[in-house]
């Protein structure tokens, strides 16, 4: 009973600590816009599709359980890519409503700038998952040959809420 009364004061006070950012307006090269959001950092790692599988996947239900990450994907039925992982520095579910994650990138292969959009949908969003993983699924790219990025946020108006780049993307 002592356990349940903790977790209850635990998520209280974090739904405290969210509440708050109905709105937030533009910002850039990681300076937070109204709401405060900041991207603390940015990891890019290849994630097979077996990685989001449970062990009811396994068994053929088709529901994908996502527990307390928030995975937004550029094409809908695909799993397995480049993802982001972007870390931020509050809870996801403190972010607008309608948001999107714009991922630019340069490869080692001579493409050019190649820019992908990923909606970050409400459902996946918890009080619990401060990262936001944005998969880059619709194409086939090699992590290893990522030269240089840049990942914004955008809000439903258009506004950049924040965005974070590497130092070669400044370049």
């Amino acid at each position: 009973m002592r356990v349940r009364r903790i977790y209850l004061l635990l998520a209280c006070l974090l739904a405290l600590g969210v509440g708050g950012c109905a709105h937030c307006k533009g910002a850039s090269d990681n300076k937070s816009g109204e709401c405060g959001a900041r991207i603390k950092y940015v990891t890019i790692k290849h994630i097979n599709e077996s990685n989001f599988k449970t062990i009811r996947g396994y068994f053929g239900e088709k529901k994908e359980h996502q527990y307390f990450r928030c995975v937004a994907r550029d094409a809908e039925n695909k799993r397995g890519g480049a993802y982001f992982i972007v870390g931020l520095d509050r809870p996801v579910s403190s972010l607008p409503d309608t948001l999107s994650a714009r991922i630019s990138l340069v490869t080692s292969l001579g493409e050019g700038v190649q820019t992908f959009e990923c909606e970050v949908p409400k459902h996946t969003r918890s009080v619990f998952a401060s990262e936001i993983y944005c998969g880059v699924v619709s194409r086939k790219i090699d992590v290893e040959k990522i030269k240089a990025w840049n990942v914004e946020f955008v809000a439903g108006d258009g506004s950049v809420l924040c965005s974070k780049s590497s130092y070669m993307w400044t370049m």
